[in-house]
């Protein structure tokens, strides 16, 4: 009897221990998944950081396009024509244009008119409409005006003409100032090709500006001649 009382009790030992053990195993678990966890939310932090300061770096660092341009030294031998193209010549040889060479465009000379007005403008704005056969070449004057404050708009640009090949807007040209002396305005250039096109050049000659244009035929460029003119005085009523 003693026997068989002692092997219930033995049972619900064993129960009741398995019941203790049980608890202690789960929290372990949890506990090392709580570690992984924050290991894992530590990296993520890392990572999270060393991008940060990756794209930081990436956009306050100059590209190597920028370096180059700040460390390139300019070859002082170099040539380049009106439109700032580098000019390749063969040994013996010389450019048409050199840098630093031919008439810069000037600012407009204010011209004073009747019933005190004083005419001027800022500039010239071109309009270059590439079409069938070459290009269209037009322009205003820009902030035109002959009262203080009163600025003029003006309708449609001045025709000059359609001109053969690509036409391109250009701050200087290279032509005898003894021959055409008046303040250059502005100038426009239009090629065929490298040996044949044309030069256009907008000239103020007091109240008068006028437009005058060179050919350029096989490589030899011809005389200006002048084809335009408008008495700045007189285009506004």
């Amino acid at each position: 009897m003693d026997s068989n009382n002692n092997n219930p009790q033995s049972g619900n030992q064993e129960e009741k221990k398995t019941e203790q053990v049980t608890p202690a195993t789960n929290t372990e678990t949890t506990n090392e998944s709580n570690e992984q966890e924050q290991k894992k939310m530590s990296w993520q932090i890392v990572l999270t950081i060393i991008a940060i300061i990756a794209i930081i770096l990436i956009f306050a660092l100059p590209s190597n396009n920028d370096e180059a341009a700040l460390t390139t030294d300019v070859n002082e031998e170099e040539m380049v024509d009106e439109e700032g193209n580098v000019v390749e010549t063969e040994e013996g040889t010389e450019p048409v244009v050199v840098p630093g060479t031919g008439n810069a465009v000037q600012s407009m000379s204010p011209v004073t008119g009747d019933e005190d007005f004083v005419y001027r403008f800022e500039g010239i704005e071109w309009f270059l409409e590439p079409v069938d056969g070459g290009t269209a070449v037009k322009f205003k004057f820009s902030e035109f005006s002959r009262r203080e404050g009163s600025i003029v708009a003006f309708g449609n640009p001045y025709r000059l003409g359609v001109f053969a090949g690509e036409c391109n807007e250009v701050n200087r040209l290279t032509f005898d100032t003894g021959t055409y002396g008046d303040t250059p305005l502005a100038y426009v250039t239009c090629r065929e090709d490298a040996a044949n096109g044309a030069d256009i050049a907008l000239f103020q000659d007091g109240a008068n500006v006028y437009a005058m244009q060179r050919t350029i035929t096989d490589g030899t460029t011809g005389e200006f001649g002048e084809f335009f003119s408008r008495d700045i005085t007189t285009i506004v009523r």
